[in-house]
C-alpha cells in the first residue's frame, strides 16, 4: 500500500474513544431538522403573503374592468358565446 493510501486509511480511522456518541447524533438530527422546519415555515411564508398579494391585484383588475366598462355578466366567456 502507498503511503498516501494509508495516510487516507488511518485518517478516516476514528478511535472509538473519539467517537460520537448517540446522544450527539440525535441532537445534531434534531437542530437540522428543527433549521430544516424554520426555512419551509418561512417559505410557506413567503407563498401566503405572495398568494395576497395576487389575490388582491386580481381583485383591483376587476374593479377597474368594470369601470372601464369591460365586464361582462357571467364573465367574459359567457360573452364570447353570444356571438
Amino acid at each position: 500500500m502507498s503511503g498516501t493510501a494509508s495516510a487516507v486509511l488511518s485518517a478516516a480511522h476514528v478511535h472509538p474513544q473519539n467517537q460520537p456518541g448517540a446522544d450527539e447524533h440525535v441532537g445534531t438530527v434534531l437542530k437540522l431538522s428543527n433549521r430544516m422546519l424554520a426555512d419551509v415555515v418561512a417559505a410557506l411564508d413567503q407563498i401566503k403573503q405572495i398568494n395576497k398579494m395576487v389575490h388582491i391585484l386580481s381583485m383591483h383588475a376587476r374593479v377597474e374592468a368594470a369601470r372601464a366598462g369591460h365586464a361582462m355578466p357571467g364573465g367574459a366567456s359567457r360573452w364570447w358565446r353570444r356571438s
